[in-house]
């Protein structure tokens, strides 16, 4: 009777081990299973495009070694710039086409842009294209220019470089100051003026800006 009795206990026990083994086993299946929680990859369904999230930006492409190189601007020429015509007027001409000159006589006007140059002869020296390469004007010169006025006996123009030389007794007028020297050269494009004194003295007679009040 005792016997049957450890028996019953022994067969208890094994049934108490296997079914406490069998519990540990389901729990860690449960929780081998259970993914909650856990963040995992979403995998789409066959077909379907999934847009990247990490979107890299593509490589930079390195320029070829014809990209490399740089075109040089053109190079645009340079257009000079013509001398503007002369317009001249007088009482009486003469030309000599094998010399090549035309002689202005009696109260001669000639205009040049906003110069103004008035003598009593005037000289025009021709190329061979029939173009002025200088002027010589003699008799009463008178250049008048924005405001300032140069006389002299006798003066040459170069139409090219734009530049006129006085000689004999000039003088050169802007508003009440005059200059006088031996020579005095003016460039017209530039509107200033040069004067050269005999023995290297020039001459000038300048009043001052008289100031507003008496003060």
């Amino acid at each position: 009777m005792r016997w049957l009795n450890f028996n019953r206990v022994c067969l208890i026990l094994a049934i108490l081990l296997v079914a406490t083994a069998y519990s540990h086993n389901c729990n860690a299946k449960e929780k081998k299973g259970n993914l909650s929680g856990v963040l995992l990859p979403y995998v789409p369904p066959q077909g379907q495009i999934v847009p990247n999230q990490n979107k890299e930006e593509p490589p930079v492409q390195k320029p070829s070694s014809d990209q490399k190189k740089t075109t040089k601007p053109e190079k645009t020429s340079k257009v000079k710039e013509k001398a503007s015509p002369i317009s001249i007027t007088a009482l009486r001409m003469e030309a000599d086409n094998k010399e090549g000159w035309v002689l202005f006589i009696g109260k001669v006007k000639a205009i040049q842009k906003d110069m103004v140059l008035t003598s009593e002869r005037l000289k025009v020296y021709l190329d061979s294209k029939g173009k002025v390469k200088r002027v010589i004007a003699s008799g009463g010169v008178r250049v008048e220019q924005s405001g300032r006025v140069i006389t002299s006996k006798e003066a040459e123009y170069n139409p090219t470089k734009e530049v006129v030389i006085f000689t004999g007794n000039p003088k050169a007028w802007q508003g009440k100051n005059v200059v006088m020297g031996k020579r005095i050269i003016y460039f017209v494009k530039d509107k200033r003026s040069m004067v050269e004194g005999g023995n290297g003295k020039v001459s000038a007679v300048l009043f001052p800006k008289e100031k507003k009040g008496g003060k």
